[in-house]
């Protein structure tokens, strides 16, 4: 634990309400909605690549030189258009030597149709070998959409379906849509809309250091690839890199759309990832059936504040539908506030599972049922403190070992984040005609609420460990906490230093404050004892915590308030 230098405690006046910089999904860091933003459609010409020597037919010939002709006669606004055919996309674009098309602020990629305009990269073996070639690559770009195109490949040797070991065959391009930021300058409302991914590598769309860009009515399949290393991905939602957090810089990833796609494996090892402090992306209404692992991952990069409603999730029979947390190379937990809710999961290893200390994730109001996996779990907690378990329905679910809510020891990865669940909520579950129903096999100050309804399960209703301890509070709600009781401000913020915290407490008890980084680990204890009810106002010092996201954790009696601050030496 490192030393805080803290001034004393001050009784101050009336205190602004806590911003909800801790809500998850689609808000601003002032609690306001964050807009879905319309598109920047096509406003300038359209400029037809058959004009400029394109050949619709598919017959190897290289039609990258009438390709990049059409991108070079672009400006701003203008629609690079292909009617139905196959373009054949052998050499690279002349200002890269890892791209065939390099796109430009305002450039607009369409074809005719989503499934007769077709773009069929053909790099040499020799480039997609050494390189993580790219399709189409747009770095530091605004307002581009691209719509009604396939992105395939001349790939057509073996698929791998391994999930350990890579497919030795490399001759598939990297990415298809490569979308990040060029230096410190963000991508930001890039539109991807009805087209169609198969035969790639790594990642159909690589989405990093972007904000406000939408992938939605779209397909994705036939990775070639789903081994270990990043290969097979439909969709990577991420930041900058592994312990890299830029909040609070233009190139944060956030407030990114996926919606309305579909996701077919068993040649995608997962449809959508989010990692490394990726934050606030909001992820609905997609259809994901096969993939041979986490169908929606968060890939225990502290990615947090994200929201994943109204997916459907079928035949995951090798992983989650929902994972949150990885172990093994450089991953482990993922960040607070992650909120899985109206999902549906049908024959799942597990629904829902969350692991190596992830914090205050919740799962509501999702259905769990007909799982025939052996050993399966609907909502599997392992560690993951803080996380509440409510209004889920599970339900016949019947094959061998399978238990509806289980909490169990976590033994870590790479020597850390074991523990036993801790403060996990569970109440308002329908749980009923399953081989088992609840099991609290580990854990400490479990809350297990009288509006759980647990019955009819074949072999057992209800198993708790006879270690458990049991915590019986008002209420947990991590996230929404009313104004009337635990409430923070604090200014500067980010902050250089020292900030001043503002709060106010309902009553005259017991009160710890502690400060914590994003993967829940104590930084320093700012007061523990009791304090007076009403406001009050402290001066906190930080000279040996390094840059980063820190949360300030109020905890009085059962009521518990998180506030977010950013240390920006």
């Amino acid at each position: 634990m490192r030393k805080l230098i803290i001034a004393g405690l001050v009784l101050v006046g009336v205190l602004h309400a806590q911003p909800a910089f801790n809500i998850p999904g689609f808000y601003n860091e002032d609690g306001s909605v964050h807009e879905i933003l319309d598109p920047y459609w096509p406003w300038g010409d359209t400029i037809n690549v058959v004009d400029y020597g394109a050949d619709v037919l598919d017959n190897g010939n290289d039609d990258m030189t009438a390709v990049q002709a059409a991108v070079n006669a672009a400006s701003m606004g203008d629609l690079i258009y292909f009617p139905n055919g196959v373009y054949n996309l052998a050499s690279v674009s002349t200002s890269s030597s890892t791209s065939h098309i390099v796109l430009s602020d305002g450039y607009h990629l369409h074809g005719e149709s989503m499934e007769g305009a077709i773009l069929k990269s053909q790099f040499p073996l020799s480039v997609n070998e050494n390189s993580t070639t790219r399709t189409v690559s747009i770095q530091g770009k605004f307002a581009i959409t691209i719509k009604n195109l396939t992105f395939t490949s001349d790939f057509s040797g073996e698929y791998y379906t391994d999930r350990v070991n890579n497919n030795p065959d490399r001759s598939a391009p990297g990415v298809h849509l490569y979308i990040d930021d060029s230096g410190s300058t963000p991508s930001r409302r890039v539109v991807v809309d009805s087209c169609k991914f198969e035969k790639f590598r790594a990642a159909a769309i690589r989405l990093a250091n972007s904000s406000d860009c939408v992938v939605r009515n779209s397909d994705f399949s036939l990775a070639t690839d789903v081994g270990g290393g990043g290969a097979g991905y439909g969709i990577t939602v991420q930041g900058n890199g592994h312990g890299v957090d830029s909040y609070g810089f233009e190139r944060d990833s956030r407030y990114n759309l996926i919606e309305n796609n579909t996701f077919s494996g068993p040649q995608i090892r997962h449809g959508v990832v989010i990692q490394y402090y990726s934050h606030n992306n909001l992820v609905r209404n997609n259809i994901l059936n096969a993939t041979t692992m986490d169908a929606l991952d968060l890939h225990g990069e502290d990615e947090y504040n994200n929201e994943l409603c109204n997916n459907t999730v079928t035949n995951v029979t090798m992983g989650g539908g929902v994972g949150i947390g990885n172990t093994g190379a450089d991953h482990d937990a993922s960040g607070y506030n992650n909120y899985i809710h109206h999902n549906s999961f049908g024959n799942c290893r597990e629904g829902v599972k969350v692991y190596l200390g992830s914090p205050y994730t919740r799962i509501e109001h999702n259905l769990i049922e007909s799982s025939s996996v052996s050993g399966g779990k609907g909502i599997y907690i392992l560690n993951g403190p803080r996380t509440t378990i409510a209004h889920n329905i599970i339900r016949h679910n019947t094959a061998s070992g399978f238990v509806g809510i289980y909490l169990k020891h976590d033994n870590g990865t790479l020597g850390d984040y074991d523990g036993d669940p801790d403060s996990v909520s569970i109440d308002h579950n329908e749980v009923y005609y399953n081989t088992n129903g609840i099991w609290i096999e580990n854990g400490t100050n479990i809350h297990y609420g009288a509006n759980n309804t647990v019955h009819s399960n074949n072999e057992s209703d209800t198993l708790f460990g006879v270690n458990v301890t049991w915590w019986e509070p008002v209420g947990i709600d991590p996230i929404r906490v009313p104004d009337k009781y635990l409430v923070m401000n604090s200014y500067p913020n980010p902050y250089n230093d020292s900030f001043i915290l503002e709060f106010q407490v309902p009553e005259t008890a017991h009160t710890s404050i502690n400060m914590l980084d994003i993967r829940g680990r104590m930084m320093a204890n700012i007061h523990r004892g009791v304090l007076s009810a009403g406001a009050h106002k402290v001066q906190v010092n930080t000279p040996e915590i390094s840059s980063g996201v820190y949360f300030i954790q109020i905890k009085q009696n059962t009521e518990l308030s998180t506030h977010k601050v950013m240390l920006n030496r």
